[in-house]
C-alpha cells in the first residue's frame, strides 16, 4: 500500500468499517478482505494509549476512479485520517495479459488481470454496440464480429487481413491515463484458423498491439453560440 495524503475518503465510498490496533493491522483486514475487492482505507491512528473505535475504513474505489483533489470524493480537512490505497507499480499498469483469436466470423480479444475487472471493453468508436462490461472477474473476453456480422463492431477486410481497435477502459463510465487501446490484425491463408496470443506469433498475424494514442470519442466543449430569435428571424 501506498499513503496518499492525510485526507479521507468520503463515507458514501466506504464498503466497511472495522476496529484495528495499527496501519499493519488494517492494512491486513483490507487484504483478507473476502466480499469486496478492497483496493484502498482511510486509517485514524489513536496514538497510545487511546481507545480504537472503527478507525480502519475499507473501501474498494480508489485514485483510479476518484480525484483526491475533489472535495466530494475527499474531506481533506480531516487531518486525524491518512488515506492509503494499493500500490500498482509501473509494470502492472502498462503490461497487460491480452490475447486474441481469430476466425472468419470474427475475433475474441481476451483480458486476464490478477485482480477482478470492473470497467469496459469495447471496439473503437462503437463504445455501446460492441462492448463486454466487467463484473469483477479476472478473465474477460470481447467477442468481436466480423466485417459484415452482427451486432455490428466495426471490423474492417481487406482480401486475408481482418482489422480492429479494442479500448480497455478501466472504469465504466470514465476515460481515465490508465486505459489502453490494442490494434488486433489476423491475416488468413486459406480456410485454416488463426490464434494469436501476446506470448508468441503465429499464422501470419501479430499479437495484440499497444496503441499510444486516439482522439476520445467524446469530449466537453466549453464554446457556445447564443441566437437571439426576434421577429422571426435570428
Amino acid at each position: 500500500f501506498r499513503q496518499v495524503g492525510r485526507q479521507r475518503m468520503q463515507r458514501r465510498f466506504v464498503r466497511r468499517f472495522t476496529t484495528a490496533q495499527s496501519l499493519a493491522h488494517c492494512q491486513r483486514e483490507c487484504i483478507e478482505a473476502r466480499d469486496f475487492i478492497c483496493r484502498s482505507f482511510n486509517f485514524r491512528d489513536v496514538g497510545f494509549g487511546g481507545e480504537p473505535r472503527d478507525n480502519c475504513e475499507l473501501s474498494d474505489r480508489d485514485t483510479r476512479e476518484l480525484d483526491a483533489a475533489n472535495p466530494a470524493h475527499f474531506d481533506n480537512t480531516a487531518n486525524e485520517y491518512d488515506f492509503y490505497e494499493r500500490a500498482l507499480g509501473r509494470i502492472a499498469d502498462d503490461c497487460l495479459d491480452v490475447s486474441q483469436v481469430c476466425n472468419e466470423d470474427g475475433m475474441e480479444f481476451t483480458l486476464r488481470l490478477p485482480e477482478g475487472f470492473y470497467g469496459r471493453m469495447y471496439t473503437y468508436g462503437f463504445y455501446d454496440r460492441c462492448f463486454f462490461r466487467g463484473n469483477g472477474g479476472t478473465v474477460n473476453v470481447l467477442r468481436i464480429s466480423g466485417a459484415h456480422g452482427y451486432p455490428e463492431c466495426g471490423t474492417q477486410r481487406y482480401g486475408d487481413t481482418m482489422t480492429n481497435i479494442v479500448v480497455v477502459q478501466f472504469s465504466d463510465n470514465v476515460q481515465t491515463s490508465r486505459d489502453k487501446r490494442f490494434n488486433l490484425t489476423c491475416l488468413f491463408r486459406g480456410p485454416a484458423e488463426a490464434v494469436v496470443t501476446s506470448n508468441y506469433i503465429g499464422a501470419g498475424s501479430g499479437s495484440p498491439i499497444p496503441i499510444e494514442y486516439l482522439p476520445e470519442e467524446s469530449s466537453l466543449n466549453s464554446k457556445v453560440r447564443l441566437m437571439i430569435l426576434y421577429q422571426g428571424r435570428p
